[in-house]
């Protein structure tokens, strides 16, 4: 996934050993940001675990970009990937070097572990269920016969039942755990107060798991996601990508990639659970995995 998110931004020209160091930098800071904006308020001084490593990694992922974006500029040559679409925006006067620097800071922080994460936990439950397993190998195997007459996005737009497999895996297990808001004005939300500049969270695994918007929330079912069935439900009942002006820039390029990765691999192995293996969610950043999520893969 990550591999993914660098080469739509940057293209193939990222040398290895760079690619490696910030790979590892970006994996660093999306592990500490959840921490690091609960810890924001305390004094600098409190010793806090961590704190050191996550903003020296921060530092180099930031400093990094910035040299990215330069060499580009001095290049001459824009190329066709996501930083010169955006380059091109700073060329017609759109976006400043600030602006460069955070919209492609914000597509490879998003676009990585939240990915990465949902298409481990749709796999495992895919491996869970041999109805949903069959339906998407199948589906996987008539679009992937097609493959070299096609491209990526043509491929990834004929494969729907793969595409509900990761869109319900992302409401059990949202990329995303939770939203953090500042309150711009005195509002009450129930019969709280919520006062102006008061930090709000809003935890989407508890809105995915509302049982008035879906009945057995704990079942995996990926006929949740028909077009039938989305416009029956309310747009707040499903937020993996958040809500608001600040929708997540990976969307679009998670529900091309992850579909075509879960197809991918269900058209090359089958998958079963491994009953010594059971994963147990782990609320942070993301819904984690205290010791990885496991299958048994066998070529098919």
């Amino acid at each position: 996934a990550i591999e993914v998110a660098l080469r739509v931004m940057f293209g193939s020209g990222l040398e290895p050993q760079r690619f490696r160091q910030l790979a590892e930098a970006i994996h660093l800071v999306i592990s500490r940001v959840a921490v690091g904006w609960l810890t924001n308020q305390l004094p600098r001084w409190l010793p806090i675990p961590g704190r050191a490593r996550y903003l020296e990694a921060l530092r180099f992922v930031d400093r990094t970009v910035y040299e990215l974006i330069d060499e580009r500029v001095a290049s001459d040559e824009l190329g066709d990937d996501q930083l010169a679409m955006l380059l091109n925006m700073a060329a017609e006067g759109k976006l400043d070097a600030t602006g460069v620097r955070d919209e492609a800071l914000s597509l490879l922080l998003a676009g990585y572990e939240t990915t990465a994460k949902t298409m481990a936990w749709s796999l495992y439950e895919v491996a869970c269920n041999p109805e949903v397993a069959a339906r998407a190998q199948a589906e996987a195997d008539a679009v992937l016969a097609d493959e070299d007459e096609l491209s990526g996005a043509e491929i990834a737009g004929r494969l729907e039942y793969c595409r509900r497999v990761f869109k319900e895996g992302m409401r059990m297990y949202p990329g995303a755990a939770f939203l953090p808001r500042v309150a711009m004005e005195d509002r009450i939300i129930g019969n709280h107060l919520i006062p102006a500049g008061t930090s709000v969270v809003c935890m989407i695994p508890c809105v995915h798991n509302d049982p008035r918007n879906w009945p057995e929330p704990r079942r995996f079912d990926p006929e949740r996601f028909t077009p039938e069935a989305e416009q029956l439900r309310s747009r707040y009942a499903y937020m993996p990508f958040g809500l608001g002006q600040h929708l997540c820039i990976g969307k679009h390029l998670a529900l091309l990639e992850a579909p075509l990765a879960i197809a991918k691999l269900l058209h090359r192995w089958d998958l079963s659970p491994i009953p010594t293996r059971v994963p147990k969610p782990r609320l942070g950043t993301t819904i984690d995995c205290s010791d990885g999520i496991w299958v048994h893969a066998s070529t098919r």
